[in-house]
């Protein structure tokens, strides 16, 4: 029969040997590419940074700009209306604490047609079609 102490110690090397395994395994699983939870609270935490800034900031429209970041780096992606409220985008995310890089795929929106005679287009201030500026086999329904 086995003594009680017997019993904790086999137990004890059972759990050990369970323990060794599981790391083993573990630590096989992760690349150089996954991060740590501790990374990932960073990492969100920059993101919210830089969009409130740029929500809060004037010139910027940050309601069109997407924000994600990875690793300190930082992406912006989306639409401006003028090149000045591009470059005010990156300068809030470069100042941002714990930016340590940005990515600027944000791009400026095309201007509005809406004027005739400027560029050549045949839209109304309106944004919509007149009569006169559709093909006259559409212009009415037969």
């Amino acid at each position: 029969m086995r003594t009680q102490t017997e019993d904790r110690a086999r137990n004890i090397i059972v759990l050990m040997i369970s323990m060794i395994f599981a790391l083993t395994f573990t630590a096989c699983g992760t690349s150089p590419h996954s991060r740590t939870v501790g990374k990932t609270v960073d990492d969100a935490l920059i993101t919210s940074k830089v969009k409130s800034s740029l929500l809060s900031d004037n010139l910027v429209s940050g309601t069109d700009v997407s924000v994600e970041t990875f690793q300190g780096k930082v992406m912006l992606s989306g639409f401006v209306d003028h090149e000045s409220q591009r470059e005010r985008a990156v300068e809030i995310a470069k100042s941002t604490e714990g930016v340590q890089q940005v990515v600027n795929k944000l791009e400026v929106k095309p201007s509005t047609m809406g004027s005739r005679g400027t560029s050549g287009d045949r839209t109304s201030g309106s944004g919509t079609f007149e009569e006169g500026d559709m093909p006259r086999s559409q212009s009415r329904m037969p």
